[in-house]
């Protein structure tokens, strides 16, 4: 049965010995407003990451005709380009650092990750994300000792199916290993903004 996010704060209020809460829609006690507060600052911080369900290793952004400039979507967690030195991401735009500009004036291909709904996430990573926010909201809220040290193995174990759901769907090989093209003796900086891959 897939987790919603209903479920997932309720996962957390429970944790937080807690009443759990029959909607997030309409009028919601402070307490679950603080548990979707956390598990939501919680998931974009594990979607930062950069994991193979969020990234697009090959995404190419087309120019504007009349400005040069490259829109990038709602939801872009980063963007790094293969071809093209200097570049960032600020606001909904790309921008040349280099050159100080936005008209970039021509495609530009890279590695894309993107922020992804909740709901539509692998199980994996939303019993990972519930998980980290429950032991991080009982820490701020209740700070048991042997409760909390019991939810960190609960949120250890969870990234831990995480991290093997990421490999098996990934095929990682040593090549996508950010240290690969330095340890052949090559001096290019490897385009993959991915951390090396999770043996």
């Amino acid at each position: 049965m897939s987790l919603t996010k209903l479920q997932a704060v309720n996962r957390i209020l429970v944790a937080c010995g807690q009443k759990p809460s029959n909607s997030l829609e309409g009028p919601t006690s402070a307490t679950t407003r603080m548990a979707v507060a956390v598990l939501e600052e919680t998931d974009q911080q594990v979607q930062g990451e950069g994991w193979h369900f969020n990234t697009n290793p090959n995404h190419t952004f087309s120019a504007d005709g009349v400005s040069g400039e490259v829109a990038i979507p709602a939801g872009t967690v980063r963007f790094k380009a293969y071809d093209y030195q200097g570049l960032t991401v600020r606001g909904d735009k790309l921008y040349d650092r280099h050159r100080g500009t936005f008209d970039i004036g021509q495609a530009v291909t890279g590695c894309l990750v993107l922020y992804i709904d909740f709901d539509e996430l692998p199980e994996q990573a939303k019993e990972y994300i519930t998980c980290r926010a429950a032991r991080k909201m009982y820490t701020r809220t209740v700070g048991s000792q042997d409760s909390a040290r019991a939810l960190a193995l609960e949120e250890s174990q969870a990234r831990g199916a995480l991290i093997n759901h990421d490999i098996e769907e990934g095929q990682y090989t040593m090549m996508d290993d950010p240290t690969f093209p330095w340890i052949t003796g090559s001096h290019y900086l490897p385009a993959t903004i991915r951390k090396a891959p999770r043996y």
